[in-house]
């Protein structure tokens, strides 16, 4: 999966669909713990994770702004769930942060 473009400074929200990679059918979330980090070369950046649909599997995945400055780069995030005993992770997602030259809003 691949988000595209932010800058350094914005935040990062999107909705994901939770499915069963033999089928294609959504994932109920019901009862799910969900764990969100994102990654570059060096750093490690958490984010969070909740349930938005937990009937349909739709995951939100949000970090907060600023939580990319100064790191301009390649960056992954991964999405984990916990259900009962299961443990998956089932999103991997690359984006690209750019450097942010707005300095004051």
């Amino acid at each position: 999966m691949s988000i595209g473009t932010i800058y350094g400074k914005d935040s990062l929200n999107v909705l994901v669909p939770i499915t069963d990679q033999e089928t294609g059918q959504r994932l109920p979330l019901t009862g799910a713990t969900l764990v969100v980090a994102a990654k570059n070369a060096s750093t490690v950046v958490a984010g969070t994770a909740t349930a938005v649909d937990e009937e349909q599997g739709e995951a939100g995945v949000s970090f907060a702004a600023g939580s990319f400055e100064g790191n301009p780069g390649e960056w992954t995030f991964q999405l984990r769930v916990t259900k009962g005993a299961e443990v998956q992770t089932v999103v991997n997602a690359n984006f690209t942060v750019a450097a942010s030259i707005i300095v004051q809003v």
